[in-house]
């Protein structure tokens, strides 16, 4: 859904990020999975210099990649 968007589509489907670390990196906190948790999942988008994505990760509990 998200493959090959430009920074303005994103935003129209998903809202503001959460963060910007930099200019080309966007992260959403997508909360905590059931049970005992305690950090959110995290979606990484990786944006190029012309706006479009260039891949997205989900860390779990924001540390390593999940694996779904």
């Amino acid at each position: 859904m998200l493959d090959n968007k430009k920074k303005q589509e994103i935003l129209l489907i998903l809202g503001e990020p959460d963060t910007k670390p930099s200019d080309n990196i966007w992260t959403y906190l997508l909360g905590t999975r059931p049970g005992f948790h305690i950090d959110p999942d995290v979606l990484i988008l990786y944006y190029n210099s012309d706006n479009s994505l260039i891949k997205f990760k989900i860390l779990c509990e924001g540390k390593e990649e999940c694996k779904y």
